[in-house]
C-alpha cells in the first residue's frame, strides 16, 4: 500500500505517482488538489490526518487547519525549502496561540536536524519531526558504503539528547 500525499501542486487526484527519494521509495497512491480546502479532506483520507501551518498562516486560516487535523497538528518551524537549518526554531509564540484552539498534540517540523533543534521544539510543543536530516545521514551513509541503519540510530541517539535539558 501507497501513501497519500497532500501537496500545494495544482495537480487533482492525478492517480499513482513513484518517486525514487535517495535511499527510500515512496509511492503515493494519489495527489490531492491544493485548491481543497481542510474540511473537504474528510471524505478522501481514512484514518486520522495531520495538516500543515506554516510560519506565514493567517492566525484565522490556523485555526482553520487545526480544527480540521484529528491526528496532531504540523507545525513548520520555518518557511522555505526543506532540509536542516542553521538555528534553533523559536515556535513559543505560535504554539501558545495554536493551544488556545486545540487540544491536539503539536509537532514542529521543517528545518529540525540537531539535540539543540529538538530542545528548542519541544520546549513548547509536544514533539519534533525530523525528516530531511535523516533521509540525508542516510543518503551519505550508502554513498560512503556505511549502514545506513546505524547511522541512522546513531543520528536518533543524538537528537533524543535534545528532549532533556540541556546541562547548565
Amino acid at each position: 500500500r501507497g501513501v497519500t500525499i497532500a501537496l500545494l501542486d495544482p495537480q487533482h487526484l492525478v492517480g499513482r505517482v513513484d518517486a525514487h527519494l535517495g535511499p527510500l521509495d515512496v509511492v503515493a497512491d494519489d495527489i490531492l488538489d491544493r485548491r481543497l480546502r481542510p474540511l473537504d479532506l474528510d471524505p478522501l483520507l481514512a484514518g486520522d490526518h495531520s495538516l500543515l501551518i506554516a510560519p506565514t498562516t493567517p492566525f484565522a486560516r490556523a485555526v482553520e487547519i487545526a480544527q480540521a487535523s484529528t491526528g496532531f497538528i504540523y507545525l513548520m518551524a520555518r518557511t522555505g525549502i526543506t532540509g536542516v537549518s542553521s538555528g534553533a526554531p523559536d515556535v513559543s509564540t505560535k504554539v501558545a496561540a495554536l493551544r488556545e484552539v486545540t487540544k491536539l498534540p503539536i509537532a514542529v517540523g521543517f528545518g529540525i536536524g540537531t539535540a539543540d533543534h529538538v530542545r528548542a521544539a519541544t520546549e513548547h510543543a509536544d514533539a519534533a519531526i525530523v525528516g530531511s536530516a535523516l533521509v540525508k545521514r542516510m543518503t551519505e551513509s550508502i554513498a560512503q558504503r556505511r549502514d545506513p541503519i546505524q547511522d541512522a540510530e546513531a543520528m536518533i541517539r543524538d537528537l533524543q539528547k535534545g528532549l532533556f535539558k540541556a546541562p547548565a
